[in-house]
């Protein structure tokens, strides 16, 4: 499967979820925003949050696989100062500790069952939470790793989506010559991908 039909399936999903409006609506009296990339040298204002960004990281393809693996990113952020109220009076705590967990986890359920609606298996989520780096700024970093099953005789190597009308006896996918996609990583500051400047 390609990558940008993982990550456009994804996007929607997560822009049009319900359960997330309802919450950030009802937290932050906004709507959340959706990225498909980010531009780390002019990241979004703080207006622009709660936000989620997704991109690809990875992927793995060719005979010596069992499956094929896509590895995609969401960073999720919210922009927080607010203190909780109530608690022990030598207790301070900031709502973005919770509501960052709460918000991430709306994200990932969306995700997953756009994921799985893609007939995709989830086989790992891997979170990297900067809770205070960042302050007012809460932000979590999310690695997901999803493998797409193969038919016995079909190929392992990298298929793309054609362009209309190319490659329809193939399921509308076509060989790429070559060589297997080469893996994408992020830069190492992923965790401030959604940081305003």
């Amino acid at each position: 499967m390609n990558m940008n039909t993982i990550l456009t399936t994804v996007r929607d999903a997560v822009a049009d979820d319900s359960t997330v409006k309802t919450w950030t609506q009802a937290t932050y009296t906004a709507d959340h925003t959706v990225f498909l990339g980010i531009d780390s040298r002019n990241p979004p204002p703080h207006s622009s949050y709660p936000a989620v960004s997704l991109y690809p990281i990875q992927k793995l393809s060719g005979y010596g696989q069992d499956t094929i693996v896509h590895a995609i990113g969401v960073s999720v952020g919210i922009h927080d100062n607010t203190l909780a109220a109530g608690g022990k009076s030598n207790v301070t705590e900031y709502n973005g500790m919770q509501r960052i967990e709460t918000f991430r986890g709306k994200v990932i359920d969306a995700v997953v069952m756009a994921l799985v609606g893609l007939s995709l298996r989830i086989t790992r989520i891997e979170t990297e939470y900067s809770a205070i780096e960042f302050f007012p700024f809460f932000l979590a970093t999310i690695e997901i790793i999803a493998e797409e099953e193969t038919e016995f005789g079909s190929s392992f190597l990298q298929y793309s989506e054609s362009d209309a009308g190319e490659g329809a006896g193939n399921g509308g996918y076509v060989l790429l010559p070559g060589s297997l996609e080469d893996a994408l990583f992020l830069p190492d500051s992923t965790d401030a991908l959604l940081l305003p400047n």
